[in-house]
């Protein structure tokens, strides 16, 4: 339960950023709806966390910094106009994510004629839907998606064994990484790549000491989403599993067997789903 001094500095933080949005919304409404959205899913984050008992401070710090961050990373290169790499690609996702978002304000699910190569301008548009098609309110929503991503790292250091102070500078060290401050701020897929890697290599981790088939669905799903977004990345993923589990599982060598035979088999459908073939044969 939060103190009365926790719940007094709270409301005096939402009061203040209350004030800040309001402000903002007369300089540029766009902003201020993407900020609003920003600090709502933030709220969501940390109110899931607290809910399911996670009470590591650590964890709470790294996705505040990361998001402080990438925040400020996002409004410097948008209002400076810097860029460099990808410029097509930004366009091309912002304007896919404006026209779905339009056709879901319309009732009209259907992806029909719009040429997507990838469902990642979806994601955006269901972003957009809820605000407005501006591509500030999506480079805002790949604040959240560094600060989640960030928080996952975290949580992967400490499931391979490493302490909460390793933990932490990992996670400060990755919000600082230079190219993830510039390609983490902008409309790419990668911004949800990379959470996805980190996901599906803390699902392996634990998988490698506790093997549940609900954490390998899990890990099956994450998988698919991979190739689908980056092939090569994805592949890489199932082949780390693929090969570190005869190698590093907890079971007797005749149980990780037969474990191992059925993952290999099953994670071959993952591809054959997306129309690649078995293990991507086609």
């Amino acid at each position: 339960m939060l103190h009365q001094k926790e719940i007094g500095r709270l409301l005096i933080l939402v009061i203040a950023i209350t004030v800040a949005l309001l402000v903002t919304r007369f300089f540029n409404e766009a902003l201020a709806l993407g900020l609003l959205f920003l600090f709502l899913i933030t709220l969501a984050t940390f109110a899931l966390m607290y809910q399911i008992g996670t009470l590591d401070k650590g964890l709470y710090l790294v996705f505040t910094v990361a998001v402080v961050i990438h925040l400020a990373a996002v409004l410097c290169v948008y209002y400076s106009g810097f860029g460099f790499g990808g410029g097509a690609d930004f366009t091309g996702y912002h304007q896919s994510a404006v026209d779905i978002s339009s056709r879901l304000k319309q009732g009209n699910f259907s992806l029909d004629g719009l040429g997507l190569i990838n469902y990642y301008p979806v994601l955006i548009a269901l972003v957009y839907a809820v605000t407005l098609p501006e591509v500030i309110i999506g480079n805002l929503f790949t604040v959240w998606l560094a600060g989640f991503s960030v928080m996952l790292t975290y949580l992967l250091v400490l499931e391979i064994g490493g302490t909460k102070k390793t933990a932490l500078l990992a996670g400060l060290i990755i919000t600082a990484y230079p190219s993830y401050l510039y390609f983490g701020s902008v409309l790419l897929k990668d911004t949800v790549v990379i959470p996805l890697v980190l996901v599906g290599s803390l699902l392996i981790a634990r998988m490698l000491k506790h093997f549940s088939w609900l954490i390998f669905l899990a890990f099956f799903i994450i998988i698919t989403g991979l190739i689908h977004l980056r092939f090569y990345v994805g592949y890489a993923l199932l082949l780390s599993l693929v090969l570190s589990w005869p190698l590093l599982s907890q079971y007797p060598i005749k149980k990780r067997m037969i474990y191992w035979l059925v993952i290999i088999l099953l994670l071959g459908l993952s591809p054959f789903l997306l129309g690649s073939g078995y293990y991507g044969s086609y």
